[in-house]
């Protein structure tokens, strides 16, 4: 790029609006990606959406092997496996995981998401 000249797609590949409120002049946005927050779900370790039994593997994962967690899903296993509180996923994890799984299972099925929300200050 030259610096004068506005480049013609943001970084998504996504063509620019160049003149976007229509004054005549070409004006780029500095062209942000806008994104929604999701609240991550407690237990949700395969990032599917919902704690179930689907995330027993990539809990223990997370536990065994962090850094291969971390590569496979690309989340953090702190937020989403710490049910103990401690601000991390460690084997104080491991029985409230296991009892909020047996709960989970006992009411309305395993589909059924827990109504926990992961703390988000990590």
């Amino acid at each position: 790029a030259d610096g004068v000249t506005p480049l013609t797609l943001d970084q998504r590949g996504v063509d620019r609006i160049l003149d976007g409120d229509a004054s005549g002049s070409a004006v780029v946005d500095i062209g942000a990606v806008e994104r929604v927050f999701v609240a991550p779900i407690l237990g949700d370790l395969n990032g599917s959406g919902a704690f179930n039994n689907d995330d027993i593997q990539p809990f223990v994962l997370a536990l065994v092997d962090r850094d291969t967690y971390i590569a496979q899903y690309g989340l953090d296993p702190d937020v989403l496996g710490d049910f103990s509180g401690d601000g991390v996923l460690n084997g104080a994890d491991i029985m409230p995981f296991v009892n909020a799984l047996i709960g989970l299972q006992a009411s309305a099925g395993s589909e059924q998401q827990v109504g926990l929300v992961a703390p988000t200050s990590h």
